[in-house]
């Protein structure tokens, strides 16, 4: 036995029920519940057939060797487990993560869409796979890439990787939400006050239940704006109790509406309503007016970002920003994260209404909704700088939402449904409730007693 000099680094002790537990759930309950979604999803879905078998075995192989050249790899040369909760003592950069970062997760890619394909499964190639490939990348994006970082230091740069080349728009895109975000305007008559950022909430809200009421029909326009306006509420009460303080008399959570048109739909579907009807147009007009709702939150300045030293970070300077007045941040350049989530939500937008005209069961189309929101979440909350966010296990607490969201999500797509119906624009009749919706939403998230403390008196 050699003996250990009294100075020398003792090696962590893992918890094995922690090691034990993490392991099963990744090594067992994972592969089980992928494979029990593909199945179901083959029975609901219409989708090209996959092939042939031997293409399968190859991809499914070559992701079985990578997988288990990195983890090997960890063990040996890094001195630990491939579990990000029990990282290696020393950093890897040989063998497979010479070859591509994230080996296990790449190999775990190949291997699932080549089981599909092996097995026949469409919905394995085509949706289980994809959004194994997208939760792997927000994992790596939003916690392990930077978690690795402050471990290690610099990562080296693998053979084969992603070109990192900002778009030449993108800068563009920056310093146009930097202007946005520095135009604050308001008025006062009396003790009113007027805030020109509330127009974007309100344009974004007539928008969302117009696009809803175009994927559902015109007869579920009074139900939309019911629910509209019912998710507003619930994003109002929802911040009451996760972020209201003396200074944040009036703030709104984005998993509150998204709890309350849930709930909502649930009691009309039990009354008799085409309540999954509802709730996937709901998803494809929420995301309308998400994208347009983040121009609210850049003048605002909530939702927005952690520092970033890039040329296109954003500036706040408006002395009425929550960035400058709560996060003390003026002048500092930040993750833009609404911009990051109008791109993503826009997207999802777009993947949700092709998947609404390909006439997939309704419930289909609200998990993915909540899959793919939840995914996009779970990376902007990690570049997130807001200080009143909690913490909880490592990760903020609405990361740990945003998970709940993909779980749940994945859940609703194997509930069998109707499909989706035809588009039918909405006539000029709805032009009244568009301006109810507008109005309201204006004054919801516009309009507010600067000199009053009561509880929902102030926006800022």
């Amino acid at each position: 036995m050699i003996p250990m000099p009294l100075d020398a680094p003792r090696k962590p002790r893992i918890p094995l029920a922690g090691m034990f537990g993490y392991g099963c759930v990744f090594a067992v309950v994972l592969p089980i519940a992928l494979a029990a979604w593909a199945a179901r999803l083959d029975t609901l879905l219409r989708l090209p057939a996959v092939g042939p078998w031997w293409l399968g075995a190859l991809l499914a192989a070559g992701g079985g060797v990578l997988m288990a050249a990195a983890m090997i790899g960890l063990c040996i040369e890094g001195g630990g487990l491939p579990m990000s909760p029990y990282p290696p003592a020393r950093l890897v950069v040989r063998g497979a993560y010479r070859v591509v970062a994230d080996p296990i997760y790449v190999g775990a890619v190949m291997l699932c869409g080549g089981v599909s394909i092996m097995g026949s499964s469409s919905a394995g190639a085509f949706v289980v796979t994809p959004a194994l490939a997208l939760a792997a990348s927000a994992f790596v994006l939003g916690y392990e890439r930077d978690a690795t970082r402050e471990r290690f230091g610099t990562l080296p740069a693998p053979w084969l990787r992603l070109p990192r080349a900002v778009p030449a728009i993108w800068p563009w895109c920056c310093r146009g939400a930097e202007r946005v975000a520095n135009s604050w305007r308001e008025w006062r008559v009396g003790p009113v006050r007027m805030m020109s950022h509330g127009v974007y909430a309100a344009v974004g809200g007539a928008a969302g239940v117009a696009v809803a009421a175009w994927v559902a029909g015109p007869g579920t326009l009074w139900w939309i704006v019911g629910l509209a306006l019912a998710s507003e509420a619930g994003a109002a009460l929802w911040a009451q109790l996760v972020e209201g303080s003396s200074q944040l008399l009036r703030p709104y959570g984005y998993f509150g509406s998204v709890v309350a048109a849930t709930l909502l739909c649930a009691v009309l579907g039990a009354a008799g309503q085409d309540g999954w009807l509802l709730l996937a147009a709901m998803a494809v007009g929420g995301c309308v007016t998400q994208a347009l709702g983040r121009l609210r939150c850049l003048v605002q300045g909530c939702c927005h970002g952690r520092p970033i030293a890039r040329p296109w970070g954003l500036h706040y300077r408006h002395e009425r920003s929550r960035v400058v007045r709560l996060s003390h941040l003026g002048g500092v350049p930040l993750h833009p994260t609404q911009v990051y989530s109008m791109v993503w939500t826009t997207l999802t937008g777009l993947v949700l209404l092709a998947l609404w005209t390909s006439a997939v069961p309704l419930p289909f189309i609200a998990g993915s909704y909540l899959v793919l929101v939840g995914l996009g979440r779970f990376v902007e909350e990690h570049y997130r700088g807001e200080p009143q966010t909690a913490w909880v296990a490592g990760l903020r607490l609405y990361q740990w939402l945003a998970i709940a969201f993909v779980v749940a999500g994945a859940g609703v797509t194997a509930l069998a449904g109707p499909p989706s119906p035809r588009p039918v624009a909405p006539g000029i009749d709805s032009l009244p409730a568009l301006a109810l919706v507008t109005v309201i939403t204006y004054v919801t998230y516009g309009v507010d007693f600067p000199g009053a403390n009561w509880r929902f008196s102030r926006l800022v």
